[in-house]
């Protein structure tokens, strides 16, 4: 295992000894569409986290955080992720946001290949508005514009996506499909099958 303090220490997994992966990243960086095709390619379960809760909890995260609050929300969320640490073959799509909660970063370290999506500000924006789901799935966080909310909140994740992960991969301008490989190929190490 790399030394998690020093984020350019590469990667000693195989794919071997990988036996679920989780997505992390802001919104709109891929997580949801390269879970897909992670899982499709391996033979695994792809899981967007963010569906499964809305799905529990018979309303969407808009409806969800104006009723109950972000607290709640990320209790839930906890919840979720702790219950899919105890499965296998999944490749988890996680929430913006999860990174936020102690005791998701532990799980996410200790219980997952986990990979950090990255993306420009700018691009994170240009898909947001392009997103059907935004308003849905994805409620504004603060008062601010969303390019000073993006802006704040990276600040504000930026360690703790780094903590957690053991690849940082930017989608800003390469397509899902070279993103993919370059996931398999970190996590196979030399093309191992697993």
């Amino acid at each position: 295992m790399r030394d998690r303090n020093n984020p350019e220490d590469p990667v000693v997994h195989s794919g071997e000894d990988v036996v679920r992966l989780a997505l992390i990243g802001y919104r709109c960086t891929g997580k949801s569409s390269l879970a897909e095709i992670l899982a499709q390619k391996w033979g695994w379960c792809a899981v967007d986290l963010d569906k499964v809760l809305q799905e529990r909890a018979h309303r969407d995260i808009a409806d969800l955080v104006r009723e109950q609050g972000w607290h709640s929300f990320r209790r839930i969320e906890a919840e979720l992720l702790r219950e899919f640490s105890k499965h296998e073959r999944v490749v988890l799509a996680t929430g913006g946001g999860i990174v936020e909660t102690p005791e998701c970063r532990e799980i996410l370290k200790n219980d997952f290949y986990t990979v950090w999506l990255t993306a420009d500000i700018h691009t994170i924006i240009q898909r947001m508005s392009k997103d059907a789901n935004t308003a849905a799935q994805r409620p504004p966080l603060t008062d601010k514009t969303p390019e000073e909310e993006v802006r704040g909140l990276l600040e504000q994740r930026t360690p703790w996506y780094r903590e957690c992960s053991n690849l940082k991969i930017s989608t800003d301008r390469m397509s899902l499909s070279c993103s993919a490989a370059e996931i398999e190929t970190a996590v196979c190490r030399g093309g191992e099958n697993f």
